[in-house]
């Protein structure tokens, strides 16, 4: 990105319709809560329930999903879960069995269905202007502060 910002940043969030990119710590990474699209179960949803998020992550414990708008479900995970990506798909287990699945959503507008705490954010905007001074690949930075 071409920018100090003297602690180590991550990127939460790309909106390139708006050209901007979202960073935060590496803790903001983390979530107890998902948004899921219409899953799909093999049968009856059973009592214990893990998922997992990523091919290669391990299933975590969680609640059955419950659903909070057309299409979309809402998924508490019984402990944190980095990156949390929409299009990805999420596996439910009972055990070593396969009981359902589906796909992780989009995330806007979670936070009416939980109660989180707040979060700090740095938002930065890229404005696309060649030469720039001390920002690499012809792109401005301005920092909006902590939201």
């Amino acid at each position: 990105l071409g920018i100090a910002l003297g602690h180590p940043a991550y990127v939460l969030k790309i909106n390139a319709a708006k050209n901007t990119v979202m960073l935060g710590s590496e803790e903001q990474l983390l979530t107890q809560d998902m948004l899921v699209e219409t899953p799909q179960w093999v049968d009856a949803v059973p009592g214990e329930l893990k998922v997992r998020v990523r091919y290669r992550s391990r299933a975590v414990p969680c609640d059955a999903p419950r659903q909070v708008s057309d299409g979309r479900w809402l998924v508490h995970l019984h402990e944190p879960v980095s990156a949390i990506t929409p299009g990805q798909s999420a596996v439910f287990y009972s055990g070593n069995m396969v009981v359902g699945g589906a796909f992780i959503a989009d995330q806007r507008g979670i936070n009416q269905w939980i109660n989180e705490k707040h979060r700090r954010t740095v938002y930065v905007i890229f404005a696309q202007q060649h030469g720039a001074p001390g920002c690499k690949r012809g792109f401005a930075v301005t920092i909006l502060g902590d939201r």
